[in-house]
């Protein structure tokens, strides 16, 4: 009789975040064809999050659920729940994704607990990091101890297979010696040549403003220009 490992059945997934990214993500979550393993259980904004362990059906208004669920008291569940909501869904027939299109530092600091509980945490997010090295080795220390895993290729590269590649490299024994230059996030490049190209006394303040203007740049606050500049802040970033 194998001893392999078996795989989950059913996958049962949490979404924080449902603005451009996220809706996108449910709506192709959503129209997959049955029968898929995939059950959508949690769908979180940033003002209320609705939460249904059998599944909110593909054929539901989750726009309508969530205005319909919108707090009227501090008490109401928010995406911070999340940990103790989703931990109960963790088996060996039925693996739990949290997917995480938010920028929210206060979401990623849900991370360390979450990988303990056994959910898999897939993220664009940046917070973790950028935030606290303390955050970050508590992130790598919860997913080693329970086999979660915390995949993260979005936040390098637009998604390009960056960190897979050289997490792949080093895992297998290979050493990377690698240095990188002028590595900009694609938003940030045309601020600077803008900075370069047009005349004097264009301050990045009012290039940011004219990219707004000119629908370059995106409203979110993970991708927006201001945000992506201060390489302090996005570490990837820095030159």
């Amino acid at each position: 009789m194998s001893t392999a490992k078996l795989l989950p059945k059913t996958v049962s997934v949490a979404v924080v975040g449902v603005g451009l990214v996220g809706s996108e993500f449910v709506r192709q979550l959503q129209a997959l064809p049955l029968p898929n393993p995939f059950c959508l259980v949690s769908l979180s904004s940033s003002k209320t999050t609705v939460f249904d362990p059998n599944g909110i059906p593909p054929s539901a208004d989750w726009r309508a659920l969530l205005r319909a669920s919108l707090p009227s008291s501090s008490s109401a569940p928010s995406a911070t729940d999340l940990p103790r909501t989703l931990a109960p869904l963790v088996r060996s027939d039925n693996a739990v994704v949290l997917v995480d299109n938010t920028a929210a530092a206060s979401v990623a600091e849900t991370y360390p607990a979450l990988l303990r509980a056994g959910v898999h945490v897939v993220t664009p997010n940046k917070k973790a990091f950028s935030g606290p090295q303390t955050l970050y080795d508590r992130i790598v220390v919860a997913s080693r101890e329970s086999g979660a895993k915390f995949l993260h290729e979005a936040t390098v590269g637009a998604g390009l297979p960056v960190l897979s590649t050289l997490k792949d490299l080093v895992a297998t024994g290979d050493k990377v010696n690698a240095s990188f230059f002028g590595f900009f996030f694609g938003q940030v490049v045309v601020s600077f040549v803008s900075l370069c190209l047009w005349p004097p006394g264009r301050t990045r303040s009012i290039v940011i403003a004219l990219l707004r203007a000119r629908a370059l740049s995106q409203r979110s606050s993970a991708h927006a220009p201001a945000g992506q500049i201060c390489p302090f802040d996005h570490p990837s970033l820095a030159f």
